[in-house]
């Protein structure tokens, strides 16, 4: 039963390691309709998504960062292929990159009728997001990056923003 026990937590530890997985329980999380849970931010772009094609396209908007009572930072927006997208991607990510330092998450999904509406196309009704961030994990000056993992290829989104608390900012 011991070794059981052993080898199951030797398996989760590599498991971590080789994920690329840097936890960081008080940086990220996103809401859920009943509680905040906390999602894992990893280091690097998690292990599953390393080799696949990498491109700039897409399109996507960040509408809103705003704060909570608690002091945490929400972000939201839409991504989405194309105006006339067949399907959605598959995956999102939300990568934060500061000074030099990334770490990516997977935002909540959310419904968004006024971008399907605007772009009249019903495919895109969830290609609304959400993500939530301690104030500390989201510094000034942070760059905001959306990735889109669509057919074996992770898109980047042409249009970073920058955190800049007086004004938004596209980053490079």
């Amino acid at each position: 039963m011991i070794v059981r026990r052993f080898f199951k937590f030797i398996f989760i530890i590599g498991f971590l390691f080789i994920s690329g997985c840097n936890r960081q329980d008080d940086d990220a999380v996103y809401l859920t309709d009943s509680q905040s849970q906390r999602i894992l931010m990893f280091s690097s772009i998690p292990w599953d998504y390393r080799n696949l094609t990498k491109a700039k396209g897409g399109k996507c908007n960040i509408e809103r960062i705003k704060t909570t009572e608690s002091g945490d930072w929400i972000i939201e927006g839409w991504v989405i292929p194309s105006d006339n997208a067949k399907k959605l991607a598959h995956t999102l990510l939300l990568g934060l990159n500061v000074n030099g330092k990334e770490s990516f998450g997977i935002p909540r999904r959310k419904y968004r009728a006024d971008v399907a509406e605007y772009f009249h196309n019903n495919n895109l009704l969830i290609s609304g997001f959400e993500a939530q961030f301690k104030k500390r994990s989201l510094p000034e000056n942070a760059c905001i990056e959306i990735y889109q993992i669509i057919d074996q290829e992770l898109i980047q989104c042409p249009n970073n923003l920058l955190v800049n608390f007086k004004a938004e900012q596209i980053c490079s």
